[in-house]
């Protein structure tokens, strides 16, 4: 059933993406592929398969692997709802809504698993959570940094084709400064949630594992990224570089960590 959810979600994201370049390709409107229904469709859909997920598990669906990674996509999703709502963001939606799939169909990948003990705590789900919030906020910056980087690379070239329909480069600016600092926050209160389980639990030799070492450099990335943005004015094309980045580097430590260790904790 929880297969069944994933691949009609997989459908409903991927669909106004491929719409969407191909629309561009022949110079047509994309017609019903860009209709707004299929983005809360596939929202629905993600959502049905992590309620069907904690059921089976018997614990909270985000502690798995493949639960945290639905659990972001969907946050993902949620994300560009709200961002959409901006004029001229179809382009920012094209890279959340492939990252989306992405995350989607490595979940499919990841065999059945059942819940380990603490799962069920309230407390370690949302821990997990406020990393995951973290995972999501850079997750946009990274789409508005490269769109960014992307837009800047036009103008200066003078490929100005189509470029009416992107934001302007102050707009992705601002905004990824913001996305930056939500995750950043989201992130530091999930860590600090964290390490006090560990010593709560008298599992303090957790705190020395890949996933800690990985998170606390990406976290230590986008506190240098912030501080010099509050203190050495660093905008524009420096703000993104941070953004795609840091983006790249946590993308390298999740893949890393659950390749290595099978779990978020399990090293």
């Amino acid at each position: 059933m929880s297969t069944l959810f994933t691949s009609l979600a997989l459908f409903s994201i991927l669909l106004p993406v491929f719409g969407r370049v191909r629309s561009r390709r022949l110079g047509k409107p994309s017609g019903w592929t860009s209709h707004r229904i299929w983005a809360p469709m596939g929202v629905s859909c993600v959502l049905a398969s992590l309620v069907h997920l904690g059921w089976t598990s018997g614990g909270w669906p985000v502690a798995t692997v493949a639960g945290g990674l639905q659990t972001v996509a969907l946050l993902i999703a949620l994300a560009w709802l709200g961002l959409r709502r901006r004029d001229r963001m179809e382009a920012a939606g094209s890279i959340l809504l492939s990252l989306v799939a992405v995350l989607i169909a490595v979940s499919m990948l990841e065999p059945p698993s059942y819940a380990d003990p603490g799962v069920e705590s309230l407390y370690v789900a949302l821990h997990l959570a406020l990393i995951f919030l973290g995972m999501v906020g850079y997750a946009v910056s990274f789409a508005l940094s490269a769109l960014f980087l992307l837009q800047r690379h036009r103008l200066k070239k003078k490929l100005l084709d189509g470029i009416q329909d992107l934001p302007s480069l102050e707009t992705l600016d601002q905004l990824n400064i913001r996305t930056q600092a939500f995750g950043f926050v989201a992130l530091t209160a999930g860590i600090a949630m964290g390490v006090v389980l560990a010593f709560e639990g008298d599992l303090a030799e957790t705190l020395t594992g890949p996933t800690v070492w990985g998170t606390a450099a990406v976290w230590i990335w986008y506190a240098v990224g912030l501080q010099t943005r509050l203190i050495g004015g660093w905008r524009g094309r420096s703000a993104a570089v941070f953004g795609v980045v840091g983006f790249g580097a946590l993308g390298i430590t999740i893949g890393l960590t659950v390749a290595l260790s099978g779990g978020w904790h399990a090293a």
